[in-house]
């Protein structure tokens, strides 16, 4: 799949591959890689029953910036409206505080929003 990035008014051409599964195991044997997208959460007004939850999600963001290569770049969507899902964010709220957020985007409607945070390594 080639996909375009958009990153200081250029445009980088990147080619990526889709890995659905345990979040704790995706990451197991894989090569250094330049980019990572999670969606933490659930899929909104879905009827999946599907939800994340912060122990494996924290083990799963852990591998993937380890697997990140320097000037690689790691997006995290939060989803709260879960079950668990504000003891989630928090989670991983405080596991990236001190890592090189770069942006973060919430439009500061409700408590429950989304959160987007996009770190560079």
């Amino acid at each position: 799949m080639r996909l375009s990035a958009r990153h200081s008014r250029s445009i980088i051409p990147v080619r990526g591959e889709t890995v659905k599964g345990e979040k704790g195991e995706i990451f197991r044997n894989k090569e250094k890689i330049d980019i990572v997208f999670f969606n933490s959460g659930y899929l909104p007004d879905s009827q999946s029953p599907l939800i994340t939850k912060s122990s494996s999600s924290l083990k799963a963001l852990s591998d993937a910036y380890d697997l990140l290569n320097e000037g690689g770049y790691l997006s995290i969507a939060l989803y709260k409206g879960h079950e668990g899902g504000l003891k989630e964010t928090i989670a991983i709220k405080n596991r990236i505080k001190d890592l090189n957020i770069i942006e973060t985007y919430k439009e500061h409607k409700s408590l429950l929003e989304p959160e987007l945070f996009i770190i560079k390594k």
